[in-house]
């Protein structure tokens, strides 16, 4: 090995070898035109492909989802308007302790159409 600098402390010296010229500094320093093109390219492809694949996935999630939330919320309002019913068409105890009750909305309106004619 014959040095053509003296060394630098830190620094590991590189044995040319016959044959070598010229290609002591290969894979150092910035890669060629063509190299980042490529890596361009590539990574904007590998972009592109991921925007669909997420968005795809979105959209089959969102149509799930909506499914399901849509059913939910039929079901759920379903079940409301039972109750309301329910309670609205029958007898029940507001407060035994004070005698109050709750009756049917139908029995309601009849009492108050009779306390209304028979006051006049």
């Amino acid at each position: 090995m014959v040095p053509s600098a003296p060394a630098r402390q830190g620094t590991v010296m590189q044995e040319r070898k016959p044959g070598m010229k010229g290609l002591e500094n290969k894979g150092q320093g910035d890669p060629d035109g063509s190299s980042l093109l490529l890596m361009l390219v590539a990574g904007s492809l590998l972009v592109v492909v991921v925007i669909f694949a997420v968005e795809a996935f979105y959209l089959a999630h969102k149509r799930a989802f909506e499914e399901q939330a849509s059913v939910g919320a039929y079901s759920e309002l379903q079940r409301s308007v039972e109750e309301q019913k329910k309670h609205l068409g029958s007898y029940s105890w507001k407060d035994r302790e004070q005698g109050r009750v709750t009756i049917p909305v139908d029995r309601a309106m009849d009492l108050v159409i009779e306390e209304g004619l028979s006051s006049r």
